[in-house]
């Protein structure tokens, strides 16, 4: 069996924001192996959604810089 490594703060920082780090960690802890499956996919699905808008925004020139 193989470890994989625990994204860092800095790892995740890349590419999420604060509120999506936060959103993909609470509870999980108390999840069953099901529940963690399903909370994964539904949180993929929320930030592919989030980095559609976020370049859609970007080709239509109302990128924000701020955050």
């Amino acid at each position: 069996m193989t470890k994989t490594k625990e994204p860092t703060y800095e790892d995740l920082r890349k590419e999420l924001s604060d509120e999506e780090i936060v959103e993909s960690f609470v509870f999980r802890s108390t999840m069953t192996a099901e529940e963690r499956k399903q909370a994964d996919e539904e949180f993929r699905k929320l930030r592919f959604e989030r980095l559609k808008e976020r370049l859609d925004e970007q080709k239509n020139g109302r990128w924000n810089t701020n955050g």
